[in-house]
């Protein structure tokens, strides 16, 4: 199976397509809401960060972010593709870090500590350009879209984080 997972954002949003190992074959960051969309169309399976209340005010940058998870869902249900949207940020914190009040910098951690330590550098999981690792050139957003897809494959039984939580 491979898998799209975006974290969308107010224009676009953020890209990274997973084999179900875990693997990442691909990843992107400030893609075009169009350019998602074509994307959607051929891959086995898409899955898609929602937005939850948080009980805040919200600005501007949230509901453009809304409006492109809509044209995205609609973009699925016309041509009628895989399509997973129930995975929201606390949902995913709580999968990898076992709380939904982690921070960004835990969600990274406990990704890199899913993966093996095949690359050189301080953190082997990365590595470096001469030694990359598994997880060499994800950035930013990425973490965030990466995290989506591990949770979703491991909903599935499948990738790094389903083989952690086996007995």
């Amino acid at each position: 199976m491979i898998v799209l997972c975006i974290d969308p954002d107010p224009n676009g949003g953020t890209w990274v397509e997973l084999r179900d190992n875990g693997e990442v074959l691909y990843h992107e960051r400030n893609a075009t809401v169009e350019s998602l969309a074509r994307l959607m169309l051929a891959r086995e399976f898409n899955v898609i960060e929602d937005v939850q209340a948080m009980g805040m005010p919200v600005g501007r940058s949230i509901f453009e972010t809304v409006k492109n998870i809509g044209y995205l869902k609609a973009y699925a249900a016309v041509y009628k593709t895989n399509f997973d949207d129930t995975l929201t940020r606390p949902a995913i914190k709580t999968a990898l870090c076992g709380s939904a009040r982690a921070k960004d910098g835990n969600v990274r951690q406990a990704i890199i500590d899913l993966y093996p330590a095949t690359g050189g550098g301080k953190t082997p999981q990365i590595g470096t350009k001469a030694q990359p690792g598994p997880l060499y050139g994800i950035a930013a957003d990425e973490w965030a879209a990466l995290a989506l897809g591990l949770v979703f494959l491991s909903k599935q039984g499948l990738g790094p984080l389903a083989k952690r939580d086996r007995p």
